[in-house]
């Protein structure tokens, strides 16, 4: 049994995961596991599985309704939801990463809904109106004979757009995904003729501009920096459930489609929190039963491995009989996951 092997059924696995998770409508997961399918073992299934699940978040994104259809979140999202809400999908969208036709017209979309409702002024504009800016609304109105309000309203450009690589590089610091990241403000900047036409105007700066240009660059990066503080303090709070009970998490609780046991602090504060059969606490159900998941299937790499080397060492009739009970138990969760909950 080659390492190739090895690894080509392990890959095989993860795609029979994937696809199941995307038939149940976990996008998500389904796209962790096409992935780690393709790192595993590359070939035309585990490339056309990814590119599938990839295509479905790009027609997701562009066909919603609205920036908070977008985003993923309700009216009343707080400021961190829409953080983290932008944050997750950004690393899906992200056209080095996602290979799907459109990628990038989506991550422009997402980029322009995050601006638009992380800013009080344009989100409370676009809670009253429907629009960005009154500019946005204009360009609706004259294009809606053609492609309809909604079109103008999400890539309307003007003067003052904004930059999906500044964006993300607020985020993520600038680091891409490797050295062959590429650079967004070539795609949609905008004004690419004006741009080409003041590179060819440059001038070497004088001594006085470098230290009024390094001044300003130093002010405008505070405010990122506030940004970037903010949103690593808000994601440090407290979780809201452990999957091992001790002395704080000591009420216990069962996700309702595979029965996965997790704990609480107190049971009251969850309910009224997570209520049963609200989106909330299907999504954290689902968290629960993801960090489970990828527990299990640890183990089960692990002991398959173990049989590998019993196997490699020569002792194939002992690896035979290895009964790798955490790879049962990942098959067990793998089928009950087909399973959908009505919530």
């Amino acid at each position: 049994m080659s390492e190739s092997i090895a690894n080509r059924d392990a890959a095989f696995e993860c795609l029979e995961i994937a696809k199941a998770a995307l038939r149940a409508g976990d996008h998500v997961r389904a796209e962790k596991f096409s992935q780690k399918a393709h790192k595993l073992y590359r070939c035309s299934q585990t490339e056309s599985m990814l590119l599938q699940v990839q295509r479905q978040v790009v027609q997701q994104i562009l066909k919603a309704k609205g920036f908070y259809d977008v985003l993923g979140v309700p009216k009343d999202a707080s400021e961190a939801d829409i953080k983290q809400a932008y944050r997750k999908l950004a690393l899906r969208l992200h056209p080095d990463k996602n290979k799907a036709l459109h990628a990038d017209e989506a991550f422009k979309l997402l980029s322009k809904a995050f601006s638009c409702l992380s800013s009080a002024d344009k989100r409370a504009y676009y809670d009253r109106t429907g629009y960005e800016n009154s500019a946005a609304a204009q360009a609706a109105a004259a294009s809606s004979g053609r492609r309809g309000p909604s079109a103008a309203q999400y890539y309307y450009s003007g003067p003052d757009d904004f930059d999906p690589e500044e964006i993300f590089n607020m985020f993520f610091g600038g680091g891409g995904f490797g050295g062959n990241s590429r650079v967004f403000r070539s795609h949609f900047g905008g004004f690419p003729a004006q741009r080409a036409q003041a590179a060819q105007q440059q001038r070497p700066p004088s001594r006085e501009e470098q230290q009024r240009g390094a001044m300003l660059g130093l002010m405008q990066l505070l405010p990122v920096l506030l940004i970037v503080g903010l949103t690593l303090f808000s994601s440090s709070s407290e979780p809201s459930y452990s999957l091992v009970q001790d002395g704080k998490f000591t009420v216990e609780f069962q996700t309702a489609r595979i029965g996965v046991n997790f704990y609480v602090k107190d049971a009251k504060d969850f309910q009224t929190n997570f209520p049963l059969h609200s989106q909330k606490r299907l999504m954290l159900e689902r968290q629960v039963e993801s960090d489970v998941y990828e527990r299990v299937y640890q183990r089960c790499q692990n002991e398959r491995m173990a049989q590998h080397r019993t196997y490699t060492w020569g002792n194939r009739e002992a690896a035979r009989k290895m009964e790798l009970p955490s790879c049962k138990e990942l098959g067990r969760m793998n089928q009950a996951m087909t399973t959908q909950v009505a919530y």
